[in-house]
């Protein structure tokens, strides 16, 4: 799911939508984008990036351009 976009029209969950697709299980890995701004968390998902960032874990993928966190188990 995009979260955002490149300009942030696209239809993005609230911090507490996200919580809720992590606590569900239906959402596990959440991927940041490190380009910064407009990237998919940047501009005004900020507060869901700083939310990832801090309760889930990062997991190392070598050579990617982006973060990926692992939120199984994430506290909301």
């Amino acid at each position: 799911m995009a979260m955002g976009g490149f300009s942030g029209p696209d239809n993005a969950p609230t911090l507490v939508g996200l919580q809720a697709l992590i606590a569900s299980g239906d959402l596990r890995f959440v991927a940041t984008g490190d380009q910064g701004g407009g990237g998919p968390m940047g501009g005004s998902s900020s507060t869901i990036s700083s939310w990832v960032t801090g309760s889930c874990t990062a997991v190392t993928i070598h050579g990617a351009a982006t973060s990926v966190y692992d939120c199984a188990g994430a506290a909301g």
